[in-house]
């Protein structure tokens, strides 16, 4: 499980990326500031499939574009960290925590004058299911009380454990 002492600053132009050391590579680098700048501006996040090494047997990762908010949402943005950076962090809370969540291999914040212009989160693919196709999966099979009962506790579970956390 790693912290935040195993990931490793870099600097490439405009860019500031934390690497996660063992798993970030200059090559990946520029791959990926490639592809998040060539995505258009967009008021939500946007998640994008990226696989690396380009050539040869590849690893699946999902790259998460944040941009700059507008309005009100700028002003709030100049008092705390970037959206990946929060990401992030609630990432490794969630895995001390005892959570599954996916690995993160790097974040990235573009800088203009200070401020960040647009950020990236790139985490490792998870096996298994999201959510809304498990419980999909449940529906589609012969309506049972027993299916209903299981998929109402998989979801109280589910708020037992969200609520643990506010």
């Amino acid at each position: 499980m790693p912290s935040a002492v195993d990931y490793q600053i870099h600097q490439a132009g405009e860019w500031r990326i934390r690497g996660l050391n063992n798993a970030w590579d200059a090559g990946m680098q520029h791959a990926l500031i490639a592809v998040v700048e060539r995505q258009p501006l967009s008021k939500h996040p946007q998640t994008v499939s990226f696989s690396w090494p380009a050539d040869g047997p590849h690893k699946r990762y999902f790259l998460k574009i944040f941009h700059r908010a507008l309005g009100l949402g700028n002003l709030k943005d100049l008092f705390r960290q970037s959206k990946a950076v929060r990401f992030w962090r609630q990432g490794l809370k969630l895995e001390a925590a005892g959570f599954n969540v996916p690995l993160t291999i790097a974040l990235g914040e573009q800088l203009w004058g200070g401020f960040v212009r647009r950020s990236f989160v790139l985490t490792a693919a998870l096996d298994g299911m999201p959510v809304s196709l498990y419980l999909s999966a449940l529906e589609s099979s012969p309506s049972t009380l027993a299916q209903i009962n299981m998929k109402r506790l998989a979801l109280t579970q589910l708020g037992i454990q969200i609520r643990g956390f506010h």
